[in-house]
Order: C-alpha cells, then structure tokens, then sequence
C-alpha cells in the first residue's frame, strides 16, 4: 500500500517497481529488495492501511458532508481485456480553493472470472474495500 501510494505520486514513467526506484533515485540493488519485501510476509497491508488512514484522517481540510468524510472510488468495473483491474479508494480533501482526491487504499481485484459461484457485486466489492480501512477506529 505505502509503495502503491508513493508510486502513485512521484513516478514519472509505468514501469512498477522499476519507476519507483527510477523516481526515488534509488541504487539498482534496491529493486530486489522492494520485490522482497512486497512480497514478504511481514508487510501487512491491514496494518500499513490503517495506519495511513490514520494520518490522513488527522490533517485538517477533509470535505465532509454531514460531519461525515467524503469517499469516493474508481476502478471497480468489469472486467474486460484486463486481467487485473485496481480498486481505489480516497477521501477528498480541500486545498486552497479546489478538492483533490487523497488515496487511501488500492486493492487489485480479479479480472474475467470464468466462474459464476462467486454471487458478489461491484458494489459489494467496493463496500469491502471500505471497510478494510478500518475508518471508525481512526475516528475519521
């Protein structure tokens, strides 16, 4: 998650792994070790994603509605030629006289499924990806 949001906001090219370490001027010997350590089992995402809702959820700016922070999603549509299409997830916020969109969560969710037992909507694919962010428990 901390990689995907970085990546998000200093890479200049779509190389994955490749333009994070190209945009963080990193050494080449760098990139093995992100590989490691994305795939490693002591990154938990529940745990990185929560914390960095917290952050966000304490910076002062959040547009809310009712008292209640503004979400908004993209990504969750069907799949068609891709194989893996990204959910997003991101809370607006306001900056000088405009709103931009901070990420909060970015899941990958499956491609064509070749499978009709899995009854689950976008909707409700959206809806998990909400409550993965844990949002009452930062109080946001």
């Amino acid at each position: 998650m901390v990689v995907c949001l970085v990546e998000m906001t200093v890479r200049t090219d779509l190389m994955g792994v490749t333009s994070l370490v190209r945009a963080l001027g990193l050494l080449s010997v760098c990139y093995g070790r992100i590989l490691d350590l994305l795939h490693s089992h002591a990154l938990h995402l529940e745990t990185l994603t929560r914390l960095w809702c917290g952050v966000v959820c304490t910076q002062p700016g959040i547009l809310s509605v009712d008292g209640r922070p503004v979400l908004i999603g993209d990504g969750m549509g069907v799949a068609k030629s891709g194989k893996k299409i990204p959910g997003v997830v991101a809370m607006l916020m306001h900056a000088a006289s405009s709103v931009f969109a901070v990420p909060l969560a970015c899941r990958i969710h499956e491609g064509p499924v070749f499978c009709n037992r899995d009854r689950r909507t976008l909707l409700d694919k959206m809806i998990l990806l909400i409550d993965s962010l844990s949002m009452a428990e930062t109080r946001c």
